[in-house]
């Protein structure tokens, strides 16, 4: 485990990259020391996600890849259906809480690595 004053260092980086290739689609980019946060915009029809935030738990930022949530105002893990349309995959069948493949990050340029089309 990353000491407290690295990992903080490691998500500024990280934060200052992602804000400049996201530009204005990372509302509220933030980071405070484990958790990366953003502001989700998206939204169709009559659902909006305002009140929703994006968070990476980056607590084994050197271990293991940050954990994905969509979350409400109160930290707590929002149900899959009100995730953004095709971000969640279901819920999880071991963990049972929406869960989202490493390939959709990847197709919206979050996540940069060897995964193929």
């Amino acid at each position: 485990m990353l000491h407290p004053t690295l990992l903080a260092e490691l998500l500024d980086d990280e934060v200052s990259i992602a804000a400049e290739r996201l530009g204005q689609r990372a509302e509220d980019l933030q980071h405070d020391g484990r958790f990366v946060r953003c502001r989700v915009t998206g939204g169709t029809g009559l659902r909006l996600w305002l009140r929703l935030w994006l968070r990476l738990d980056a607590a084994n930022y050197d271990g293991e890849p940050c954990r994905l949530d969509v979350c409400d105002n109160t930290g707590g893990t929002a149900e899959a259906a009100a995730w953004p349309p095709g971000m969640a995959y279901g819920t999880h069948p071991v963990h049972r809480r929406p869960w989202v493949c490493a390939r959709f990050l990847s197709r919206c340029g979050v996540l940069k690595s060897g995964l193929g089309p």
